[in-house]
């Protein structure tokens, strides 16, 4: 059995900009190099908080549950040692930011386009970080302070870890993930493109 879902809603992006991986924004998704100084990316960042905040085109919201192991039977991971219960999530910073992004492509502003999707992405995994905070606080966990958590305390389908993405189906199914607004397409990704979806190591 599950308690009931829990949904995170009215999430402002104020909290969770702490939790953004600057370093692979700055370096992988936006692909800054030597040529542009820390400063200098630091006001790009800033510059899409302000036009995040004015346009209104980030809407993070997030589904929680938690479950028995024997109530995840289905899912293809090794659930043996997992203290009980065993908290699984969906994030989504929603579609407005795509249909954004499909705007500005559509229009050739390919720069901002690619601007808005590495700002996306860093802001699904902030937000997949600030739920697992959550996650931890509700379940009477600790909270390193000033510190990501560990990576292998969060693990998603599709990696070296989980590599059945066809188990996002069932944990779609588990957590009603269009409650949020998400789904799963027939290649088991799931819509909107700015969404994750994680089980929690406790």
């Amino acid at each position: 059995m599950t308690s009931k879902i829990e949904i995170l809603s009215n999430i402002s992006p104020d909290d969770i900009y702490p939790f953004i991986d600057k370093g692979v924004l700055f370096s992988k998704q936006w692909q800054m190099g030597r040529s542009i100084s820390r400063e200098e990316s630091e006001k790009i960042l800033e510059g899409w908080k302000l036009r995040a905040k004015k346009e209104l085109f980030l809407t993070p919201t997030a589904a929680i549950g938690y479950f028995s192991a024997n109530t995840l039977n289905k899912l293809s991971i090794d659930l043996k040692g997992l203290k009980e219960p065993i908290p699984l999530m969906i994030a989504t910073v929603g579609n407005k930011v795509v249909r954004e992004k499909e705007r500005l492509f559509k229009s050739h502003n390919y720069s901002d386009a690619f601007y808005l999707n590495g700002f996306a992405g860093a802001m699904a995994e902030a937000l997949t970080e600030y739920a697992h905070r959550y996650i931890l606080k509700q379940m009477g966990g600790l909270l390193p302070e000033g510190k990501k958590l560990a990576v292998r305390a969060r693990i998603s389908p599709g990696y070296k870890a989980w590599p059945n993405i066809k188990d996002q189906a069932i944990i779609c199914d588990l957590l009603s993930a269009e409650k949020i607004g998400v789904t799963v397409t027939e290649s088991f990704q799931l819509v909107p493109e700015y969404s994750t979806s994680a089980i929690i190591i406790i």
